[in-house]
């Protein structure tokens, strides 16, 4: 994309309101015909995503949708006319919220024995919520963590003890579990084994898609490297000011992965300001760290990936779809605030995605002046943009060679 029309973009979505937002959109529309902006608002004439916008259950378990606000405004060609006549018009769109891994697993738990102890104490108010016919619910984060996990000697017989569990939630017999509140499956125990091994099945095959897996397996090591350098600054430079902590992270990202990404600096500040504990099971005296390391990356990397799935189209009569996630870690569903969107912009059958989010190095309020102009000045000057472009695809090329070293700093780090 030229630059041009990335400032025209970005001067859309950080428009003082849905009107100017509109004028730019339409004056420019030659522009941006196959441009879809979504805007997020407080304002009521907005869409309402149905079901996929921010819900807290009882205790821990939460639905979390990508906007700041509730409501959405959408800016396309089909929408700007009546946008600009303040003109009520009918808007299909479809909507889905992902199931994480850790919510599928439960749903295995949980049908063999609804009061486990071990259960969330409010899971069983999500699971009324979820089943009812209208809610629409996707497995992705599973499928996608499967796909991973089948590529690097995952538990294959746990994989399809989960999937099982995840078809008796699709095939429950609602009205009969409402009324009875027993369980009863619409297919039996054999037909669930065959269509979840046939579902296994194809994300074995998946894994000679060569392509695939190497994008999938990239986005996710990118996302881990990012949470390991968290982690050794955490550790490294505990009594250090926020000012050098965050810039050491600008530079480990930039010496590493060669990408520097706003939303993950918020991840950075949320942890070294003290505002999110989603590193506090990351302790000294703890153990399994690798695996609570990389869970801590899959639970981003999903919300990260549902601003790709606002792209899909999943009927011919909606144009427009609204992802959202659930989770039951308190201490994530904490940190998706500094992950929030106030716009997401996507260029029609192709893979140009520009979020764009409501908190911003802006909003540091720890970081000083002088702090966030060294940042600037060192990060994102034309020779620092260009080395990082320059360098990007050797980086790329050595990731697992990084996420080697940083693991055994990281794991140098726990005996000092």
């Amino acid at each position: 994309m030229n630059l041009e029309r990335q400032r025209l973009i970005a001067s859309i979505v950080e428009a003082s309101s849905i009107g100017e937002a509109s004028f730019l959109f339409k004056i420019n529309e030659d522009l941006l015909e196959d441009y879809i902006f979504y805007i997020s608002s407080d304002e009521s004439s907005a869409i309402l995503p149905s079901h996929a916008v921010d819900k807290d259950f009882k205790n821990t378990g939460a639905i979390r949708g990508l906007y700041k606000y509730k409501n959405v405004y959408i800016l396309s060609s089909g929408t700007i006319n009546n946008l600009l006549l303040k003109k009520e018009s009918l808007i299909e769109i479809d909507y889905s919220i992902s199931l994480d891994t850790q919510t599928v697993s439960y749903f295995r738990r949980f049908f063999i024995e609804p009061e486990n102890k071990g259960l969330p104490r409010d899971f069983k108010d999500f699971f009324n919520f979820i089943i009812q016919p209208e809610i629409n619910a996707d497995p992705m984060p599973h499928i996608i963590e499967n796909i991973y996990n089948l590529k690097n000697g995952g538990n294959r017989d746990e994989i399809f003890a989960v999937k099982c569990a995840y078809e008796k939630f699709r095939n429950l017999d609602y009205n009969y579990y409402i009324k009875e509140n027993q369980f009863r499956f619409l297919i039996d125990n054999v037909e669930i084994e065959k269509v979840a091994k046939e579902q296994m099945l194809k994300e074995i095959q998946r894994l000679s898609n060569y392509r695939f897996v190497e994008e999938y397996e990239r986005l996710f090591n990118i996302q881990y490297i990012i949470v390991l350098i968290v982690a050794i600054i955490r550790w490294k430079y505990p009594k250090k000011a926020i000012n050098t902590k965050i810039y050491k992270y600008f530079e480990m990202c930039q010496e590493y992965i060669g990408l520097l990404s706003v939303r993950d600096a918020n991840l950075a500040y949320a942890v070294f300001s003290g505002k999110s504990n989603f590193y506090s099971k990351i302790e000294k005296n703890s153990d399994d760290f690798i695996r609570k390391l990389k869970a801590m990356a899959w639970d981003i990397f999903h919300f990260r990936y549902l601003e790709k799935l606002t792209t899909l189209k999943l009927h011919d009569n909606t144009d427009y779809f609204f992802p959202a996630i659930c989770s039951f870690d308190n201490s994530f569903v904490q940190l998706v605030d500094f992950f929030k969107l106030k716009g997401l912009v996507y260029r029609k059958g192709s893979s140009e995605i520009y979020p764009f989010y409501a908190f911003g190095m802006e909003d540091m309020s720890e970081l000083t002046e002088k702090g966030r102009k060294k940042i600037e000045e060192d990060f994102f000057n034309d020779e620092a943009i260009m080395n990082r472009h320059r360098n990007y695809k050797d980086k790329m090329n050595k990731l697992e060679k990084t996420i080697m070293n940083l693991e055994n700093e990281f794991f140098e780090l726990k005996d000092i």
